[in-house]
């Protein structure tokens, strides 16, 4: 902290820093420049600790930093011989730390892809320009799937055994676990054990189980995916899209302007509305306190829709569609229809009390999910449900005292809250703008705002309840004396 401080006292931002190292902006293009501020640090650092010797580790051109210890950089080639070049002219090789693309329990279709992206990230390029070329290489890489041109090669995942197959105490998401069981099974050669690597695939083998729970083998997949075989394989190309390439891009383009994850998803031929709420909940934690909107129109988008079905006979089964506008106008009244038979669920009282119920349910699920503390791991190809406090320590390398999850036995990939306090508010708060009537209305019938009425006046009654949005200055300030001194305002 005092190294930072007096770094930060000779005009310098210290972009991040740990116990023994810093980084340093030096806001220059210049690499002599860079050099004399690197010995400028050294020399004013130095003189303080007799034990202690800060030095020169290495100069960035570029840096994508991401997180602590979590980053990638064009790391200039000896930058003491250099000094005397031209940007263009160092030699730079990239340096990746502690990233998706690195770890191997990633495919490596995923850590390609990411790796690409990272190169497109600090070629120097113009943003506008990096994010067409990634957003385009996106578009590619699904096609080429799609067409069956990539590799199987590039689908299998690896993963260790921290135990014996048979130790594991609930197998069911782990998908290396199921497959090195089957194999001990059947095998009559070497059984694997504690410390040895499971390569697998997720297939769509005809049955409705999780992707975590169709894991095979690459040899299982070649056998059961010849024509004439029953039930046959094929590679899940949606999980592989949805749960490697998208995270691993995701977070790699988190901190960059322009794109989105639902952008990337609908590169990838995903549903991009299925991604319009991955925003990372520190950053939902924080965006509407600084900025004095957090339950303002704009932040609505980030909500999780209202999800309603038609009831009339003929659309029974169909799919639930998503509700997002408000009744109040004749375009947000198109919201409120089946997609299927155009039929409005704002016309009989059959409807409208559906509505109403489909309206208190989902609030009581929120509130549900909030007060059942139920933790998801961060890494979506893993997707561990915990409910609770889990029995794994807070992560030692995580500076948002989350724990560990107990599945990927990383301590790096901690458990995040489903439904923290700020989602839970602004979700509240989404539900009772839908059903917030205005002054005046276009074309909906006494009887649709009377049904309406009943779902705000239960809407307000649990946000009148809740101590969330309400600063209370008296308990702020209670431990606070009074000096008995008058004190005069000029």
């Amino acid at each position: 902290m005092d190294s930072r401080d007096k770094v930060e006292n000779m005009n310098l931002e210290v972009i991040y820093g740990d116990t023994d190292s810093i980084m340093v902006n030096t806001n220059t293009r210049d690499l002599t420049q860079a050099l004399q501020l690197a010995d400028k640090v050294k020399s004013e650092v130095n003189k303080r600790y007799k034990l202690l010797e800060l030095d020169l580790d290495g100069v960035y051109a570029n840096l994508l930093l991401l997180a602590k210890k979590k980053y990638a950089a064009l790391a200039v080639v000896n930058p003491a011989k250099c000094s005397d070049k031209a940007l263009a002219q160092l030699q730079t090789k990239e340096e990746i730390k502690g990233l998706d693309v690195v770890r191997r329990d990633w495919s490596p279709l995923a850590s390609h892809a990411g790796k690409h992206i990272i190169s497109l990230l600090l070629s120097g390029e113009e943003r506008e320009s990096v994010l067409l070329k990634i957003h385009e290489y996106l578009q590619t890489l699904a096609q080429s799937m799609n067409t069956g041109t990539v590799k199987l090669e590039e689908f299998v995942i690896t993963k260790m055994l921290t135990k014996k197959p048979e130790d594991y105490h609930d197998p069911k998401g782990l998908p290396h676990v199921q497959v090195a069981t089957r194999h001990n099974a059947s095998s009559t050669g070497r059984k694997l054990r504690n410390g040895d690597t499971v390569d697998y695939v997720i297939c769509i083998d005809g049955t409705s189980l999780a992707p975590t729970q169709r894991a095979y083998s690459p040899q299982e997949y070649l056998a059961r995916s010849k024509e004439g075989t029953e039930p046959r394989l094929s590679l899940d190309l949606t999980y592989y899209l949805a749960h490697q390439v998208h995270p691993v891009v995701t977070r790699l383009l988190a901190p960059i302007d322009g794109t989105s994850a639902s952008r990337i998803a609908n590169c990838l031929g995903l549903k991009a509305e299925n991604y319009a709420e991955d925003a990372d909940e520190d950053q939902e934690e924080t965006r509407g306190f600084a900025h004095g909107e957090i339950w303002s129109l704009q932040n609505y988008h980030e909500c999780t829709p209202l999800f309603l079905r038609c009831i009339q006979s003929g659309c029974e089964g169909q799919e639930a569609f998503p509700v997002r506008k408000p009744p109040f106008t004749q375009t947000g009244q198109n919201d409120w229809k089946c997609p299927k038979c155009q039929h409005s669920l704002l016309r009989s009282e059959t409807d409208l009390i559906y509505v109403v119920n489909q309206i208190i349910l989902q609030a009581r699920n929120y509130a549900k999910l909030y007060s059942q503390a139920v933790l998801k791991c961060e890494d979506q190809m893993c997707g561990w449900l915990e409910h609770g406090v889990p029995d794994t320590p807070l992560s030692a390398s995580n500076m948002r005292s989350r724990f560990a999850c107990p599945a990927c036995e990383l301590d790096d990939v901690t458990l995040k809250p489903i439904m923290t306090e700020t989602r839970l508010f602004k979700q509240l708060k989404f539900l009772q703008h839908l059903v917030l009537a205005p002054a005046q209305t276009e074309n909906l019938s006494l009887m649709a705002l009377g049904h309406l009425a009943k779902a705000q006046d239960y809407l307000n009654n649990i946000l009148s309840r809740s101590r969330y949005a309400v600063v209370d200055l008296a308990d702020m300030f209670s431990g606070l004396k009074t000096t008995g001194r008058a004190i005069r305002v000029l």
